[in-house]
């Protein structure tokens, strides 16, 4: 099934899902990268997104 919010889902931030996503994950759990802004807060991308976000769940 596809996400709620698939702006979560772009982990890399380009703007795009794609496999560069999985790849970012799977580092950044167990290799040394770190993913860009909000992380590591519940938040909005700062480069904002295209992809759509039906619900989110970051507390206000």
């Amino acid at each position: 099934s596809q996400p709620v919010c698939l702006s979560a889902a772009d982990v890399n931030a380009d703007g795009g899902l794609d496999i560069g996503d999985a790849v970012g994950m799977l580092d950044a759990l167990f290799g040394s990268w770190t993913p860009p802004s909000p992380y590591p807060v519940c938040g909005v991308p700062a480069t904002g997104s295209d992809l759509p976000c039906a619900t989110s769940s970051c507390a206000d």
